[in-house]
């Protein structure tokens, strides 16, 4: 496990965190291709600086509400623990909508960027397309009102504890209707996967009528 601090911040980085970013580069059956190996590179690259800079967002705000965090990524994202932290739900509104915010802010910089630098070779031009993906579509879906996302945690946090349950019976709906979507409109098995196990996860806090789960 990779190790370092940034910002006065820990951070470790799981193998599994670079094991599915090249798996979600899409490269993985290209790799015979001429270039193939460089895009997966830049990709990762891409995945990496993004997710780091979305936990950020979350990390800066939990230590401004007096905690001690530290940022760990894992496989299919990152996590922001905030050891000794206990926040209001004010405070845990912000810290979860930290992240998708910083994540738009760097898909809107990177547009500035390309508005004045238009992209002038192949690579340029995907690269832009990976950070409008990561950093704009991501941002948007991680707001969706469901459990684990930020957007399910903005949802606990202005609801309060005593609705966990009404947070989860739309977590549980939500993530159903995406995973049915992506199955059936977008043909996205992965997404359909993900969504489907993330509605589970909402039925068990429905049926538990407390806890929550974290990315």
């Amino acid at each position: 496990m990779l190790r370092f601090t940034l910002l006065g911040f820990p951070v470790s980085i799981h193998w599994m965190f670079w094991l599915t970013a090249a798996l979600l580069s899409g490269q993985i059956d290209n790799l015979s291709k001429p270039g193939a190996l460089w895009m997966m590179g830049i990709w990762m690259a891409v995945v990496f600086l993004s997710v780091l800079w979305h936990e950020l967002g979350h990390v800066i705000f939990q230590r401004k509400f007096g905690a001690r965090p530290e940022i760990m990524l894992v496989a299919f994202g990152g996590l922001a623990v905030p050891h000794g932290g206990r926040f209001n739900r004010g405070q845990s509104f912000v810290i979860a909508a930290a992240g998708p915010a910083f994540g738009l802010l760097l898909w809107g910089a990177s547009e500035i960027f390309f508005h004045f630098r238009p992209p002038q070779t192949p690579v340029q031009a995907s690269l832009s397309g990976m950070l409008w993906v990561v950093n704009l579509f991501w941002s948007l879906v991680n707001l969706l009102p469901i459990l684990p996302l930020d957007g399910g945690h903005m949802m606990q946090a202005a609801l309060g504890p005593k609705r966990i349950k009404v947070v989860a019976a739309i977590g549980m709906v939500a993530a159903g209707a995406v995973a049915v979507a992506a199955m059936t409109l977008l043909h996205a098995f992965f997404m359909a996967f993900f969504f489907g196990w993330f509605a589970w996860q909402n039925f068990q806090i429905f049926q538990r009528g407390h806890g929550s789960v974290r990315m």
